[in-house]
């Protein structure tokens, strides 16, 4: 006898009722799912699925202590309300990706934004998506390459974890947004310099302390005021010694203009590539 409906509860229904002999032949269990294939498993999971099977071991069995609690999972997500940075909420949504799917941190690194690709489960008999309330069903896939040389791959994402799994990828791609778009433009100048577009179209080659505070300085406690600001980039080039090329004094203080060029050899020096990376 072959039973295929839910694949979760039909395992656990033909299990048992095999053990305890509820029908006169033994019944079989068969995930009837299309595009779920075999080839997603890497060859030590075969094997290690193939040397479960011989053992007659139950592979849900293994190592669950090596397992987070769903407590701990919702004290991972509580983490959320503490990020001060767009790169801490960056890395949260990496590690939340990394404990749903089991990436490594390299493969989480090298997804792209398109990544996330839907199939709808088709009907064995018409061959026609299924639906639900007039909602077609899909499986949820994340195109990755996977490290070690194992190329591009495909991670079919568990039916109950898809919400989650989009919610991710989607916030991470609103935060990534506009550094997306200004590499894209340094691309599009062909490196010439590392300057945002705010600042390469002021005409003027000198610029002025106040219109580097929205282009090329984001302070997070806005609470301070534009003066607050302002000292707080005067510091900033302090400690990299970079020096006005022109000052003028207007009455009531002291105007600070900085070149193109000395703001790109400012950006270039936040950075050391000189460094070599570890082997």
């Amino acid at each position: 006898m072959l039973v295929s409906l839910i694949p979760s509860l039909d395992y656990d229904f033909c299990k048992r009722s095999n053990k305890y002999g509820f029908t006169s032949k033994k019944l079989e269990f068969e995930v009837d799912l299309k595009y779920f294939g075999k080839q997603n498993r890497t060859p030590k999971a075969k094997i290690t699925k193939e040397l479960f099977e011989y053992k007659n071991i139950d592979e849900n069995e293994i190592n669950t202590e090596k397992l987070i609690s769903i407590q701990t999972f919702i004290n991972f997500a509580s983490l959320k309300n503490f990020c001060q940075s767009e790169g801490e909420r960056i890395l949260l949504n990496s590690l939340f990706l990394s404990i749903v799917t089991g990436f490594r941190s390299t493969e989480i690194i090298m997804l792209k934004k398109d990544c996330l690709i839907e199939k709808p489960i088709l009907d064995l008999q018409t061959n026609k998506p299924i639906s639900v309330n007039d909602k077609v069903q899909y499986m949820l896939g994340i195109q990755y390459y996977g490290a070690k040389g194992a190329g591009e791959r495909i991670h079919w994402v568990e039916p109950s974890s898809t919400t989650l799994v989009k919610s991710i990828i989607q916030d991470t791609l609103k935060i990534t947004e506009r550094y997306r778009e200004h590499l894209v433009y340094l691309r599009q100048k062909n490196l010439k310099d590392l300057l945002p577009k705010g600042i390469d179209e002021i005409p003027d080659d000198l610029i002025e302390l106040d219109d580097l505070i929205d282009h090329l300085f984001i302070s997070r406690k806005r609470t301070r005021g534009r003066g607050g600001r302002r000292d707080a980039i005067l510091n900033v080039f302090k400690h990299a010694q970079v020096k006005p090329d022109k000052t003028i004094n207007d009455g009531t203080g002291e105007l600070k203009f900085y070149s193109k060029k000395t703001l790109s050899k400012f950006i270039k020096s936040t950075a050391n590539y000189a460094t070599v990376e570890p082997q």
